[in-house]
């Protein structure tokens, strides 16, 4: 199979994407977190301690998925750059 340097180059707009939508999930869960909180110490409610839980282990993951966007892009790096030094075996 042969693999030109345009194929990783059509993966950049996609990852650029993927990381915005990440970025904007993490805001808007890290905002409702503040939200909750808030609410919590205003009204004293203990069942909103376990949403709040629920929602710090979706940042994580969330944190998880933008680690491994940039992963990928540098990976896409790494890979067009072996396939313009002719390391075709390596870029693959």
């Amino acid at each position: 199979m042969e693999i030109e340097i345009s194929t990783p180059a059509l993966l950049f707009p996609a990852i650029s994407l993927l990381l915005l939508a990440y970025t904007n999930r993490f805001l808007t869960t890290g905002q409702l977190i503040r939200s909750i909180s808030h609410q919590a110490r205003e009204h004293g409610g203990q069942e909103l301690s376990g949403q709040i839980e629920n929602l710090k282990k979706r940042l994580e993951l969330t944190k998880w998925m933008q680690f491994f966007g940039v992963v990928s892009m540098l990976m896409c790096t790494i890979s067009m750059f072996a396939l313009f030094l002719g390391f075709h075996n390596f870029g693959k």
